[in-house]
């Protein structure tokens, strides 16, 4: 019987070894990621349409004044302390116009394809690279003419 527990307290440490082996792989080193939507916000007095020849999964989408609409949500490997406007890029978005609803006269000046005219935002930095953020197009009375 003694003998019996000697062998024990042996075979613990060789047990305890083999579960901590049995993890995930120290070597295997995972990139960080980050998540953002890319957002058309519409703080004009208009109604307005957008239209795209991909991406958006219908033809057209009316944002009312005062409303949003997230054109693209996007999960990628980079780190979040270097996120920025070129993130906001409509590269799978196609062809993309904003129109104002029921008008063919007043037109929307504002250029979603000007990086210029985006906002990118962090809004959560979880450590180690990854996080949220978003990209955001405002478009006020300003930008309609």
């Amino acid at each position: 019987m003694i003998m019996y527990k000697k062998r024990s307290f042996i075979l613990l440490p060789l047990l305890l070894v083999f579960l901590a082996s049995c993890g995930e792989d120290p070597r295997i080193i995972t990139e960080p990621s980050i998540s953002f939507d890319k957002i058309i916000e519409n703080k004009s007095s208009f109604d307005l349409i957008l239209k795209s020849s991909l991406g958006l999964g219908v033809d057209s989408v009316l944002i009312g004044s005062g409303e949003e609409f997230i054109i693209e949500e996007v999960s990628t490997i980079g780190i979040i302390g270097g996120f920025d406007t070129d993130y906001c890029d409509l590269i799978e978005i196609g062809d993309l116009t904003i129109e104002v609803e029921s008008s063919d006269s007043i037109l929307v000046t504002l250029d979603p394809y000007q990086i210029d005219n985006w906002q990118a935002t962090i809004l959560q930095d979880y450590g180690g690279g990854a996080g949220v953020g978003e990209c955001r197009l405002v478009i006020g009375d300003e930008d309609i003419e």
